[in-house]
């Protein structure tokens, strides 16, 4: 509920780790917070689509574990404009 006044459309995706939230719960909790939501089993397809949305001057906000973050950070570091994250 906090990140929806800042969140236009929210993708979701479920790491491959035993631990993680499922998917589909962080959907609805987006969808209860009035929030425009996929979800995508895929993380590295959750990550382009997320970037694909986000043409222009709004931002990616990427949330979830620290495994998740550090493999999101890996595949986006180097491309144009995302030298430093």
């Amino acid at each position: 509920r906090r990140l929806a006044p800042l969140t236009a459309f929210a993708v979701v995706t479920e790491p491959a780790n035993p631990r993680a939230e499922k998917a589909v719960k962080v959907f609805e909790a987006w969808e209860r917070a009035g929030v425009r939501a996929i979800a995508v089993g895929d993380w590295r397809r959750a990550l382009w689509l997320a970037g694909q949305k986000t043409k222009g001057p709004l931002g990616l906000l990427i949330t979830g574990s620290l495994y998740l973050l550090g493999d999101c950070r890996k595949e986006l570091r180097g491309l144009r404009g995302l030298e430093k994250i």
